[in-house]
């Protein structure tokens, strides 16, 4: 069992990485990318919200809210990084043009 759970852990582990990368390869080529990723947020908030709100659905629903604004707050990070991160490149490859 505890395998079976590992595995599963790790394959979702997956997902997340894919679909986090996924979302800034996205949301970076939006001319507002912080919009972009605010809208999907709330779009995935209000299909978490959707699960119901009496008993045992309203405690999943606050558990899958709370991931979501987790996992989107961890993207949100790295899309504000990602144009650092290109002018850095840029920046590293403009002094390797000056080097040759």
């Amino acid at each position: 069992m505890s395998s079976e759970l590992e595995d599963l852990s790790t394959r979702l582990l997956a997902i997340e990485a894919i679909v986090g990368h996924l979302l800034v390869h996205l949301a970076v080529r939006d001319e507002d990318p912080p919009r972009w990723l605010a809208t999907r947020k709330a779009l995935a908030l209000h299909a978490a919200d959707s699960f119901g709100q009496d008993g045992a659905a309203a405690g999943l629903a606050h558990a899958m809210s709370d991931a979501i604004a987790a996992f989107f707050d961890d993207v949100g990070a790295a899309v504000c990084a990602a144009p650092a991160l290109a002018g850095e490149v840029a920046a590293r490859e403009r002094l390797r043009g000056a080097r040759t």
